[in-house]
C-alpha cells in the first residue's frame, strides 16, 4: 500500500488565541508520523479575521516550509473555507480539523492508524463526550443533525460534523449543499460510490477561547434548506 501524502486542513476565523498552538501541535504529530508518510503539509486558511490570526499564520509559514497559508479578503464562512482548502491541498489524503483547540492533534494519530489498519477510505472522528461539553441546545442540534442520515438515507454517520481523515477525492467531490449539511452529503455520496467508511472515537475538549458560531439560526436554516433540496434530488 503506497504511503499517503497528508494535508492537514485548518480554517480559522478570529482564532488568534489558539491558532499557533493548534498548528504547532499538528506539525509535531506529522513529524512523528513522517516515516509512515510520503510527505505532509499543514494548510491553513484565514477567513478574513478581524484579529491577528493572519499575522500569526504568516509568521509560522515563513518559519516552516510545510506550513502554507491561504486568505479570504472577505468572510466566506466555514463551508467555502473548507471547500477552498480541500481543492488547494497537495495531499493524496486530507485531515479535516478546526482552529479552536477543541480537537487535540493526537486525534490524527488515532484516525491515521485506524485508516491504515483497516484500509479505509474515510474515517470519521466521533466525540463520545459531547454531552459533557455541549449545552442542552447544542446537544439537541447535534442529535437531530446525526439522526437525519440514519432516518432518511439509512446511514449512521454517528458524528457527521466532526473531524475526518480520508482520500482527497472524497473531500473534493462536487456537492450540492453549501451548509453544514454538506458533511452529511459528503458521507452519503462517498458511501454510494463504494468508498470504505468507518468511525473512531476521539478526544474533544471544551472551548477556552473565542466564540462558537455553528448554532446560529442562519446556519440551522441553511442546513434544513439543503436537506430538503438533497432529499428531493435523491428521489
Amino acid at each position: 500500500m503506497p504511503k499517503p501524502y497528508l494535508s492537514v486542513t485548518i480554517p480559522a476565523y478570529n482564532e488568534a488565541g489558539t491558532i499557533q498552538k493548534v498548528v504547532e501541535d499538528h506539525l509535531t504529530v506529522l513529524e512523528a508520523l513522517q516515516p509512515e508518510l510520503d510527505g505532509f503539509e499543514v494548510l491553513c486558511l484565514d477567513d478574513a479575521s478581524h484579529d491577528n490570526t493572519c499575522t500569526i499564520l504568516t509568521k509560522l509559514a515563513d518559519q516552516t516550509k510545510e506550513i502554507r497559508v491561504m486568505r479570504h479578503t472577505t468572510n466566506q464562512g466555514i463551508y467555502r473555507s473548507f471547500r477552498d482548502l480541500f481543492h488547494e491541498a497537495k495531499g493524496t489524503h486530507i485531515f479535516q480539523t478546526a482552529a479552536d483547540d477543541q480537537w487535540p492533534a493526537g486525534n490524527l494519530v488515532k484516525l491515521f492508524h485506524r485508516m491504515q489498519k483497516d484500509r479505509l477510505d474515510l474515517v470519521i472522528g466521533v466525540r463520545e463526550n459531547r454531552k459533557k461539553i455541549y449545552t442542552p441546545w447544542r446537544q439537541f442540534l447535534s442529535f437531530g443533525f446525526n439522526l437525519i442520515p440514519k432516518c432518511l438515507f439509512g446511514i449512521d454517520t454517528k458524528d457527521a460534523n466532526g473531524i475526518k481523515l480520508g482520500r482527497k477525492e472524497i473531500f473534493t467531490a462536487p456537492l450540492m449543499s453549501q451548509s453544514f449539511f454538506g458533511e452529511i452529503e459528503r458521507i452519503v455520496e462517498a458511501k454510494k460510490r463504494g468508498f470504505r467508511i468507518d468511525c473512531e472515537s476521539i478526544d474533544f475538549l471544551p472551548r477556552t477561547q473565542g466564540r462558537a458560531s455553528g448554532a446560529k439560526w442562519r446556519n440551522i436554516y441553511m442546513t434544513f434548506f439543503d436537506l430538503m433540496r438533497y432529499t428531493v434530488k435523491r428521489r
